[in-house]
């Protein structure tokens, strides 16, 4: 008890390093008094109930046929048949947490595998929000906007640099708007929605989005032109999957205003994945930030090396603008990348060490239990010798003793890893819950951990001396 406590002080601390930004209240993880005081009435009741569990046994015993029959038989059929029944049960544990383990692995790399929609490669992010305080105005904003651009743009290690509302897999803002299509009517409580991102012209190079059809968003238009949006292949497939899009037009809220706003569609572009690896691309709208602002910027900057490199020359870039605009959350869009597999690859770390330490106690139980099953019946071993059995022949009944109670397991393991499959389902990406390759590592490894563990007993009953077990009766 009292070293796993200490394993759990120094492994809690581990894991915190580890653990993905997401977990709430993260900071006040800790073994604290409640911890360790749980710990010792655990320890305390299983040092008591285990210590207790051969009394009725001893009880039930003959006390003159158990010194004739020897120390050896003390322990009875009821006590055999537990010591089976947990090693069964330590193995079906250690299968379901080897398959779990080995199913947040697959998803993990699935994951790893999947194109975002944008190119995360040498690109730099600084999020940035104007207080209304000294932005209210329209053109207060823009020259921000333009200033900012303007600098950061012309530093000869910028590839191009770019403004978006809400960055992907890093949003300090996600949402979606009611839309009215023109020409169509909104059924109440069906109205179609769609998300939205408000850019600068330069945001799908410097991200490498694609364009499909249309044209891209340019400077032209400004505050004063034309309203006009680009909208992704998603959006299109939900809307017009038989229509040409580009002309069709489209407003915020409700279209049977007077004073509606309609925005055409100029461009089609590829989807972009806002909320994760594992999200569905939704319906997403593009409109430039001079037609459509909010006091919320992420600037974007697509460097020719290293982008990291460029974070002091980029905060001094904003600063000289507005030396009062707080900045935060500097990061690089493969670290925003790498953060959304966070909680992916916490849940594998996790599930990895629960499955070993299950399958270090099923293969320490089940070698255990061989070990004194071969010491109670050294006797009937060495008759066996005596009798001309071969070494072999007593290797083989002793891992076969083994090998039912890791099958009975192992079947338990499966039926129980079925059961389990509709919580499992939503736990995982781009693989089943019944996965053959998972089973086939769960039950591979496990097989080759109980083979070991049945080895060396059956090793040492292979070695018994007939004559020293006969005289030892």
């Amino acid at each position: 008890g009292v070293f796993g406590v200490v394993l759990a002080l120094w492994g809690t601390d581990l894991l915190l390093l580890l653990a993905p930004a997401e977990i709430p209240r993260a900071e006040n993880v800790g073994v604290d008094l409640r911890v360790r005081g749980f710990t010792f009435l655990i320890v305390v009741a299983t040092g008591v109930l285990f210590g207790l569990a051969p009394v009725p046994q001893i009880s039930r015993d003959n006390l003159q046929s158990t010194i004739k029959d020897g120390a050896g038989r003390i322990a009875g059929s009821s006590g055999s048949r537990l010591r089976k029944a947990l090693i069964v049960g330590e193995v079906a544990v250690s299968f379901l947490l080897l398959v779990g383990a080995g199913l947040m692995g697959r998803t993990f790399f699935s994951l790893s595998a999947v194109d975002p929609g944008f190119d995360t490669s040498n690109t730099l992010a600084v999020h940035m929000a104007l207080p209304e305080s000294r932005y209210s105005e329209d053109h207060e904003f823009l020259a921000f906007y333009h200033g900012v651009l303007d600098r950061v743009q012309a530093m000869p290690a910028v590839e191009s640099a770019a403004m978006v509302l809400t960055l992907p897999m890093h949003s300090n803002i996600r949402g979606t708007l009611s839309i009215s299509l023109e020409g169509r009517s909104r059924a109440p409580g069906e109205e179609p929605v769609a998300g939205f991102q408000v850019v600068s012209p330069d945001y799908l190079q410097t991200l490498r989005i694609p364009l499909l059809s249309g044209r891209q968003l340019t400077a032209a238009d400004s505050e004063d032109a034309p309203p006009v949006l680009l909208v992704n292949e998603a959006f299109v497939d939900r809307f017009f999957p038989d229509e040409e899009p580009l002309g069709k037009r489209i407003s915020w809220g409700d279209g049977e205003n007077p004073d509606t706003v309609w925005s055409t569609v100029v461009g089609v572009v590829g989807n972009t994945l806002m909320e994760g690896l594992d999200d569905q691309a939704g319906p997403m709208t593009y409109q430039t930030y001079p037609q459509s602002w909010l006091p919320f910027l992420t600037l974007v900057v697509r460097s020719h090396g290293d982008p990291i490199a460029l974070t002091g020359a980029v905060r001094a870039a904003i600063l000289e603008v507005d030396p009062e605009q707080p900045i935060y959350g500097e990061t690089t869009l493969d670290e925003a990348l790498a953060e959304s597999l966070g909680n992916h690859r916490f849940n594998m770390l996790l599930l990895g060490i629960f499955s070993f330490a299950a399958l270090v106690m099923a293969a320490v139980g089940l070698y255990g239990v061989l070990s004194f099953s071969v010491e109670q019946r050294s006797r009937e071993i060495g008759i066996r010798r005596a009798l001309g059995a071969e070494q072999g022949a007593v290797v083989l009944q002793v891992i076969k003793e083994g090998s039912i109670l890791v099958l009975i397991g192992l079947l338990i393991g499966v039926a129980g890893s079925f059961a389990l499959a509709g919580f499992v389902s939503s736990q995982i990406y781009g693989v089943s819950a019944a996965d053959p390759i998972s089973y086939a590592i769960g039950i591979l490894v496990l097989g080759t951990i109980a083979l070991l563990a049945c080895a060396v007993p059956a090793m040492r009953a292979a070695r018994v001396d007939p004559m020293v077990a006969l005289k030892s009766e």
